[in-house]
């Protein structure tokens, strides 16, 4: 059909095992941060295309993957949607009237696997694992501690060159060094917010948390060793 050489492809996913779909462990009714790196422009409209790996942040927002953020992966599968015409490729998650995406997640356990040819080779040349940067399941040759996928070579159920993901997930010494790494800026904020509302400026104030953490310990120790008459 000539139509189909106007129509706007997207990336596709097979469900080959995910636990999520029955259990019910999926995001249906939760927002697509409109900033994301995922969000893809078409023609005017934005939508989010299958095989993402997303999370559900603190503002009840779905957004790209981030350990430091999310307790936990989702993949972005919703499913087949057309009324005009059949096919996978020519699918996605569209905005509403309001500008919203509202993508089907589902929730990833270990053991889960799915086929998508949404992915970057980010150099690899012989694939066998992958991890996820900012939303993008990205090969890998060798595995690091970021790795949360074996993969293997495949194919999507339209034949287009594709790669089979088995989560087997990460560690939780990944999450507490993400957590650990987030900390200083997330304390850094609260002290700004605080130090904000007692001096009833309005305006922004910028610290450096190191310095403040310094200038408590060496007050502690003057304090502590005499130096203000205190034994």
């Amino acid at each position: 059909m000539g139509i189909l050489n106007y129509l706007p492809e997207f990336k596709i996913v097979e469900a080959n095992r995910l636990t999520g779909l029955v259990t019910g462990h999926v995001l249906a009714q939760f927002p697509l941060n409109s900033a994301a790196a995922i969000v893809k422009t078409v023609g005017g409209s934005e939508f989010v295309e299958n095989g993402f790996i997303v999370g559900l942040g603190k503002d009840l927002q779905i957004d790209a993957y981030d350990p430091a953020k999310h307790a936990a992966p989702f993949l972005v599968f919703t499913e087949e949607l057309n009324t005009f015409m059949g096919g996978l490729k020519y699918f996605a998650t569209e905005e509403d009237a309001n500008g919203d995406i509202y993508p089907r997640a589902i929730g990833l356990f270990v053991g889960d696997v799915f086929t998508t040819n949404n992915y970057a080779v980010a150099g690899a040349t012989a694939p066998k694992y992958a991890k996820v940067v900012a939303g993008k399941l990205t090969l890998q040759d060798a595995a690091d501690s970021a790795t949360m996928f074996v993969v293997e070579e495949a194919t999507t159920p339209n034949g287009e060159d594709a790669y089979r993901f088995i989560y087997f997930g990460l560690t939780a010494a990944v999450f507490a060094a993400a957590a650990a790494a987030a900390t200083p800026a997330a304390i850094e904020d609260a002290v700004e917010d605080v130090l904000a509302v007692q001096l009833a400026d309005g305006g922004e104030i910028d610290l450096a948390i190191d310095a403040v953490v310094g200038d408590a310990v060496t007050t502690h120790a003057a304090l502590t060793t005499g130096v203000h008459g205190l034994e």
